[in-house]
């Protein structure tokens, strides 16, 4: 199967939420090629309690959120994505996804997290963005970017507010749930 390129910003309905996504974003090649993509995420939002908080780092354009929300509009969603071509679609998306859930908690930051000091600078590509540490100011300039420092899950965390009960952590590439003693588990 090819990659489907998209020459232009378009459209892409999600649950019946119609998101923006950028010019060669490939979110409708891994939906169609893995029919599991962002399924089972929508089951354990399911079992999770009102109030519950879920953490989505590397949201890109906000369409696990879209996956998601359906399925948990009580419980309160915290976003955070590192670049600045994906954030703005994020906060386009996020307003398309509060006017179908006017009463969803959703708030949204922009920033890199992790725990490795240093600078990093940011390469997109395909409709995803990785983090790639820099050694000094000038690479960065070098690859027609700008820098930035990463901040630590735990910093992220301490900085919400009394009722942030974080129950689900989403990472680009693997989901982790908090049981009641705060443990981190894989669900498999």
């Amino acid at each position: 199967m090819s990659w489907p390129y998209f020459p232009q910003e378009f459209d892409y309905t999600i649950n019946g939420l119609v998101l923006k996504l950028p010019m060669g974003h490939r979110l409708p090649f891994y939906q169609a090629k893995f029919a599991k993509y962002d399924k089972f995420l929508s089951y354990i939002v399911k079992q999770l309690e009102a109030g519950s908080s879920v953490l989505d780092i590397g949201a890109n354009c906000g369409d696990t959120l879209a996956a998601i929300v359906p399925a948990g509009p009580r419980l309160r969603y915290y976003a955070v994505e590192p670049s600045d071509n994906y954030y703005k679609y994020l906060e386009q998306n996020i307003e398309t996804i509060r006017k179908a859930f006017p009463l969803v908690s959703l708030a949204y930051t922009k920033s890199l997290v992790g725990n490795s000091d240093g600078l990093y600078t940011l390469i997109e590509k395909g409709g995803t963005a990785t983090a790639v540490k820099v050694q000094k100011q000038d690479d960065v300039a070098e690859k027609n970017s700008k820098s930035l420092a990463k901040t630590s899950l735990t910093q992220l965390v301490k900085a919400q507010d009394s009722q942030f009960r974080l129950r689900l952590l989403k990472t680009p590439t693997q989901f982790y749930f908090l049981n009641a003693t705060r443990r981190m588990q894989r669900p498999f």
